[in-house]
């Protein structure tokens, strides 16, 4: 059976839950952020009024709940 590719608005609270977890695959190619850039993303979300949007890319996530099913 194929399985769907789904497409939602998630709030920051709700992605970085316990609902996820995140593991960049063995393909993907090296990527590392510096202070800069982390401070540049904290200071963007420390200035977003909660609930508002905030647009973080695109993030391929797959539910717990879905994980140990498969």
């Amino acid at each position: 059976m194929a399985k769907q590719l789904e497409s939602d608005m998630l709030p920051l609270a709700k992605l970085f839950s316990q609902d996820f977890f995140f593991r960049i695959p063995e393909y993907q190619r090296p990527f590392m952020w510096d202070e800069e850039d982390f401070s540049n993303l904290i200071d963007d979300l420390a200035g977003t009024k909660w609930g508002d949007p905030y647009f973080l890319g695109t993030l391929s996530c797959t539910s717990r709940t879905a994980q140990s099913t498969t």
